[in-house]
Formats: structure tokens, C-alpha cells, sequence
């Protein structure tokens, strides 16, 4: 029976091909448009998620109180983590990170040719210990723990020496004549997805300078993350924060500026640190000195809404499509009951038709998507691909889609028609 559904719709859609094709044309532009946004969407949505322990890492950050205002800021002092985990047994470790190209004016010489770069990072040397990479030459375990060592990313190490296993070994020289403008590349990894808080192209070993030696509980400079013990409550730890600071940053406030602790903070200022999850920074935090410029929840909400909407009006057309067709169908479903046909039956024939229909236009919504991706990564400033749509998921997810589509756009026509 059901088979039979589908050769008489199949066979309606090719005696009337040009209202097939305003058909799936309508419906295949509105899918095509609905599917960008999801993907632009679970880009968002996946930012930092790439890392095995993305679940346990927590940035640490500050709001900073000055007489009469406020400041937040994603970096805080770079002695401050080694505090955090001495006084909290809940932290299994720590890792910092100094954005040394902000400016974008790093310059790196290599032999006789200058190359000017960006994302360059200052690291400790645990910092693939918290975050994930895929090796592709050298031990990450060690490759940061000597002074004037350097970890570069796929794409920088073929653009500066041709491929990775080529770059292993070589050197490099940063700004200055002093012996921490010399660096030896110890690794290369594959580059990061590109939907993380921060990207790297040259990673250098922070122990290589002076100042990371230095305790230094008051200026903002290291972008720190505590990697949390399972099951640990970040707002418990959070709650613990104050008196670490009182510990060891009021000591430092009376050397600075010749007051006790108590006075500082009377005076109007102080310090309320907390912890920010790996994977929803991107979405929620917007503090000053971020490593990239960040997303917002509400953007989410906002295209959320555009695709549902869009969608809602390809089956709006596809609905008005149909029923205007009521007149020459009401025939078709005059003989049909004549010769004993139910209702039921005529309902789900036509519902088979829609869907039919709906299938049809998610291939060619596809299609459309693929022509479109290009401009749409423009716009987007983002490197999306159509290849998520071919992962085990979304291949069974997108038959559904197409089925939602089709009954949610064929139920009124086929109970309207089916009606005469």
C-alpha cells in the first residue's frame, strides 16, 4: 500500500512539473538557509569543545574595583595561579599564557628573510598537559620545558621552512640581540580548530624570560586556567578566591601603595576574582585584554529564530501552493471516495506527496548550501564546512528534518483536500 502511495505521488509531481518545481524550489531555498544557520550556530556552540578536558578547565579572571567604577579584565596577576593551587587542593593544575602579539608586530628572522606574525603565545610549560593537541613532530610533554624552546602549528611551520618534519630542529630569532630572541623548534602540532577562544600559530616557552620568575600578585598580564579536579564545584572554589587574595595580594598593596588592606579596599578598591568554563567563554564573556573578540548568546538566540522563521515561510508557500490547486484536486478526491476510498487514506497520500516533496528539496537545499558556503564564510568570518552534515548523526538527523518539514507542510493541504 505504502509503495503504492509513492508511485501515484511521484507520478502527480511529473504531470504538473512546473508547480513541482515552484515547489521544491520554495522549500529547497528556505531549507538551504535554515541549514546555514545551523551550522553557523553549532560552530558557536562548539567553541573549545575539541579538548579532552574542556569539562574540567575553568579561566580564571577578575573584576577590578576602583573608586566610583568597575573594570573586568580576562588576565590577572601571573603569580596568582601558583597561589590558587598551593591554597586550593581542589585545582590538579594551572597553566598561563602571555599574548605577546597583540599589536600584531612580532617579527620573526630566519636567516636573512623577516616574517611579521600573529597569535604568538608565551606558555608554560604544562600547557599541552591542559590542553589537547595532535602532535604531528616532537614530545610535547617536553618540548616547552627548556628555556628558548618553541612549539609551531602546522600551517606556520610549512609557510617559515617548507613542511613540519622540516622545521624540527631549526632556529629562529624573535626582536633583540640578547639570548631570549633565540628559539629552537621543538614540536609541531596540527592547527586548532578554528572555533576556539584563542589560536596559536608560534608557541614559546615562557621560562626563556625574566619576568615569569618574578612574583607578581597585582599586575594583570597572564591569561590563567586551572585544570579542576572531577566533580569539583567551581562556585565552591570560587567562595575561596577572597581569601587567597587577602593572603597574597595584601602584603603587595601595602609595598604599592603604603596603606594596610583594610584601607585599600575602604578607599573603594578591590578585587572579586571568578571562574569562567573553557567552553562557554566564547558566548559569555566580553572583558577587556580577550585573546579574540567573542560571540554573545544573543546573536545565537537572534539566527535561532531567523532559520525557524524562514522555514516557517517556505511551508507557508508550500501550504498556499497547495490548496490553490484545491479546485482541480477536489476532482481527483471526488472519485477516489466514489470508488470506496477513506479519508485516512486520501490524508496519508497526500501527506506521502509532501514528504516526497520535502526529500527532494533537502538534496537540492544541500546543493544550494554548497554554492552558498563560500559566501557565507565571508560574511561570517568563519571556515565552515558541509562536511558536519555528513557525520553519523546528521546523517540520520537529516532524513528526520526532511519528514518534520514535509508533515508539518502537507498536514493542512491533506486535510483540506481530503475534506471535499
Amino acid at each position: 500500500m505504502f509503495r503504492n502511495y509513492i508511485k501515484i505521488a511521484f507520478r502527480n509531481m511529473m504531470k504538473r512539473k512546473g508547480f513541482t518545481f515552484i515547489n521544491i524550489a520554495g522549500l529547497a531555498t528556505g531549507m538551504a538557509v535554515c541549514l546555514l544557520i545551523i551550522l553557523f550556530v553549532q560552530s558557536e556552540l562548539g567553541y573549545d569543545t575539541h579538548h579532552e578536558k574542556a569539562d574540567r578547565i575553568q579561566r580564571v579572571v577578575l573584576e577590578r574595583y576602583y573608586p566610583g567604577r568597575s573594570t573586568s579584565y580576562a588576565t590577572i596577576p601571573l603569580s596568582l595561579g601558583e597561589a590558587i593551587k598551593a591554597e586550593c587542593p581542589e585545582v590538579e593544575d594551572y597553566t598561563r599564557l602571555f599574548d605577546f602579539s597583540g599589536n600584531g608586530n612580532f617579527f620573526v628572522r630566519i636567516d636573512d628573510q623577516v616574517f611579521e606574525e600573529d597569535k604568538v603565545l608565551a606558555v608554560d610549560s604544562n600547557f599541552f598537559g591542559v590542553f589537547t593537541a595532535k602532535p604531528l613532530a616532537g614530545d610535547l610533554r617536553t618540548a616547552l620545558a627548556t628555556p628558548n624552546a618553541a612549539v609551531l602549528n602546522e600551517s606556520t611551520a610549512r609557510r617559515l621552512f617548507g613542511s613540519a618534519s622540516s622545521a624540527m630542529g631549526k632556529e629562529f630569532r624573535t626582536d633583540g640581540n640578547d639570548s631570549n630572541s633565540h628559539f629552537m623548534v621543538r614540536a609541531v602540532v596540527a592547527d586548532w580548530p578554528e572555533n576556539s577562544h584563542f589560536l596559536f600559530n608560534i608557541l614559546l616557552s615562557d621560562i626563556t624570560y625574566r619576568f615569569i620568575r618574578d612574583k607578581n600578585y597585582v599586575n594583570f598580564s597572564a591569561h590563567t586556567y586551572l585544570l579542576l579536579k572531577p566533580n569539583t564545584s567551581s562556585r565552591s572554589l570560587e567562595a575561596r578566591f577572597s581569601d587567597v587574595v587577602k593572603k597574597y595580594v595584601s602584603g603587595e598593596i601595602g609595598r604599592i601603595f603604603n596603606m594596610s588592606w583594610e584601607q585599600f579596599q575602604k578607599a573603594g578598591n578591590g578585587y572579586r576574582y571568578f571562574l569562567q568554563p573553557l567552553t562557554r567563554i566564547h558566548l559569555t564573556s566580553n572583558l577587556e585584554a580577550e585573546l579574540r573578540p567573542n560571540g554573545s548568546m544573543t546573536s545565537i538566540y537572534i539566527f535561532t529564530i531567523i532559520a525557524i522563521f524562514i522555514l516557517f515561510l517556505a511551508c507557508i508557500n508550500f501550504i498556499n501552493l497547495s490548496t490553490a490547486r484545491s479546485v482541480e484536486r477536489a476532482k481527483e478526491v471526488g472519485m477516489r471516495k466514489t470508488f470506496g476510498s477513506e479519508r485516512s487514506a486520501l490524508v496519508m497520500q497526500f501527506l506521502v506527496e509532501s514528504v516526497l516533496v520535502s526529500l527532494v528539496s533537502l538534496v537540492l537545499a544541500l546543493g544550494i548550501m554548497f554554492l552558498l558556503l563560500p559566501l557565507f564564510n565571508t560574511l561570517s568570518g568563519k571556515d565552515l564546512s558541509i562536511r558536519f552534515f555528513l557525520e553519523p548523526r546528521w546523517l540520520i538527523l537529516m532524513p528526520l528534518f526532511a519528514l518534520l518539514t514535509g508533515l508539518v507542510a502537507g498536514l493542512y493541504p491533506a486535510f483540506v483536500l481530503s475534506s471535499f
